[in-house]
């Protein structure tokens, strides 16, 4: 437990987060234009990006190299800001989740919204499979993650289909960078303006690409790497030049 130094002033990264939470209520707030509330949204996430990459990578950083510095505001180490900000980040997420199943409600019904597999009628399910046939799969390049297959490097806010595969009674990993010069969104005929995302196609179309084995479960993902790199000059020796200073603060990085 942390001990707080004054009753009237908090965490930065906590109090900033509060400020993003009244980013998401105005995606909440029904009397916001639908498409604003979209914006809302967008901004939302993009500031958290922006949040985790800097402000937590240079929390996670002093972890590394001074662990026990104390935040004057708050009595916190970086480790319990980095648990603090992780649980209020939760419940954001939840609240964001919840509202984007709200606002997708309601843009079903004026057909523009993001369409599942089970919402599919034969037909368009017919043009998605052809789709990813054409237009997707010749382009795909899954990676097995093995002793041999090392965990590849995973670009910065790059989507990715991860899965686990059965082959021989022995679980694998797999995993298939999205590309991102293909469109993200593929509208499905005969819905207005309904349409499924690209990672979504490629996901529900994921057996084709480990056809000599079996599915055992699959999913998304998308890493939000550490991106807060300090440039004091104070720190670089003056026989260090600034090449080998950059190894240094990745090494600590791990």
């Amino acid at each position: 437990m942390h001990k707080k130094l004054y009753p009237f002033t908090q965490n930065r990264e906590l109090s900033w987060l509060k400020f993003n939470q009244r980013v998401l209520e105005e995606a909440a707030d029904p009397r916001v234009p639908l498409l604003e509330r979209v914006k809302f949204l967008a901004i939302f996430t993009s500031n958290l990006d922006e949040f985790f990459m800097v402000r937590c990578g240079s929390l996670y950083d002093l972890s590394l190299v001074n662990g026990q510095q104390i935040d004057k505001k708050s009595g916190m180490t970086p480790v319990q800001q980095l648990d603090a900000i992780y649980e209020e980040a939760h419940k954001l997420y939840g609240m964001r989740d919840g509202i984007i199943k709200n606002i997708n409600s309601t843009l079903e019904s004026i057909h523009i919204s993001s369409l599942t597999k089970k919402q599919l009628t034969k037909k368009q399910l017919k043009f998605i499979h052809q789709y990813f046939d054409v237009q997707i799969f010749p382009v795909l390049s899954p990676q097995i993650i093995d002793t041999h297959h090392p965990f590849p490097h995973l670009m910065n806010k790059a989507l990715y289909i991860f899965v686990e595969v059965k082959e021989n009674d022995t679980i694998m990993r797999g995993i298939i960078p999205v590309p991102n010069f293909l469109k993200r969104i593929v509208y499905v005929p005969d819905t207005d303006g309904n349409y499924m995302l690209l990672e979504q196609i490629i996901l529900h179309n994921v057996e084709k690409l480990f056809s000599q084995s079996t599915i055992v479960s699959k999913t998304i993902i998308r890493v939000t790497r550490n991106a807060d790199i300090n440039l004091d000059e104070k720190e670089i020796d003056e026989d260090e030049d600034y090449r080998q200073y950059m190894k240094k603060i990745l090494k600590k990085r791990g």
